[in-house]
């Protein structure tokens, strides 16, 4: 039964990484979170649990954080020091599930506390998962992942104690532009730079040109930011949820306005690949009739993507919710198991 299979991995598991690093071992001993299963915590290249996984993999967060504490002290300094009270503002939870608009950013700064760059203020977090930023509010953390495949690079992500996390973008610096070009789209004051902009450019180097911003104004600030500041996970998807939209309003929707629907999510597989953007194609494809075959592959890919906790904060909900788009026909878990000992054999040859 699926208990026993679960066991027999768990100790096969075990078995297989005794010989790797401290950290890996480190991780399936105490850092998965309270009930969830092992391999929650694998994915296949650059994932934590990987079985080709050499001492080369291990990671020093510790050293890796105190290389970028400048930036994230930065950061914080610019969330903490200035108040976006706009009113097409959202909080970390349009991160997690983008709508169908394209101006999502952060909450006012009064709603956010800075998190302790130490090892106990991040023990129930994924292990390659810092929190920086907390949303009292949401209950919800700005991180940082430092993926095994290139952790001196850091990407940003939405996180919560003892579950997954999602991708947001590729640097802390392209967020905090994001931040700060955010601000200056926003002011109705004409002064050559919003704060946000000033300590942005105090900090971080290229400057942003104060006031660059204007040009871009009839594109809005999600077309902006994709375009001069960075790719976003979030944006990418409130754009192809938009356009979703207007083809579901149409009186004679095409095969075109399909097409167009799809182009920004597969524009964030692209840059991303993350287990995240596969479950949104995912369900971009379920809505679209006769779509139901690509689908179920989205859908499958998850488990191919950068590791399973990337698919969502929520992992229980987004487990069950690719179960059923993947058409698996037994557990997330139990499907698990037979990608990866089919991997496993195609490697041995």
């Amino acid at each position: 039964n699926s208990q026993f299979m679960r066991c027999t991995l768990n100790i096969l598991l075990m078995t297989l990484l005794a010989s790797s690093s401290s950290f890996t071992l480190r991780i399936l001993r105490s850092r998965v979170p309270s009930g969830a299963g092992l391999s929650r915590y694998c994915g296949r290249r650059g994932s934590v649990c990987n079985l080709s996984s050499s001492s080369n993999d291990e990671v020093s967060i510790p050293s890796l954080l105190s290389t970028h504490t400048q930036s994230i002290d930065a950061f914080i300094s610019m969330v903490t020091s200035t108040d976006l009270s706009t009113t097409d503002m959202f909080s970390l939870q349009s991160h997690v599930q983008p709508a169908a608009t394209h101006n999502t950013i952060l909450l006012p700064s009064s709603t956010f506390a800075a998190v302790p760059l130490t090892a106990a203020a991040a023990s129930s977090f994924h292990p390659l998962v810092r929190p920086i930023l907390h949303s009292t509010t949401e209950d919800l953390y700005l991180s940082l992942l430092f993926p095994l495949s290139s952790p001196e690079s850091p990407k940003v992500c939405v996180s919560a104690p003892n579950s997954g996390y999602v991708v947001v973008c590729n640097s802390l610096q392209e967020y905090a532009l994001r931040y700060a070009t955010h601000s200056e789209m926003s002011s109705d004051s004409p002064a050559p730079a919003a704060p946000a902009v000033e300590l942005y450019n105090s900090f971080f180097t290229p400057p942003h040109v104060p006031g660059e911003t204007a040009k871009f104004l009839k594109y809005g600030h999600a077309k902006y930011t994709l375009l001069r500041v960075g790719p976003f996970r979030d944006l990418y998807e409130s754009l192809s949820l938009s356009k979703l939209s207007s083809l579901s309003s149409s009186p004679s929707p095409s095969a075109t306005g399909e097409l167009d629907v799809l182009s920004s999510a597969e524009a964030s597989n692209g840059k991303f690949g993350t287990a995240s953007s596969f479950l949104f194609y995912s369900r971009l494809l379920a809505g679209l009739q006769g779509r139901e075959d690509e689908a179920r592959d989205a859908a499958r890919n998850v488990m191919k993507a950068d590791g399973v906790s990337a698919v969502a904060v929520d992992l229980e909900a987004a487990f069950g919710e690719v179960e059923r788009l993947g058409d698996f026909g037994l557990s997330f878990e139990e499907f698990y198991v037979k990608v990866r000992e089919a991997e496993e054999a195609q490697e041995k040859g």
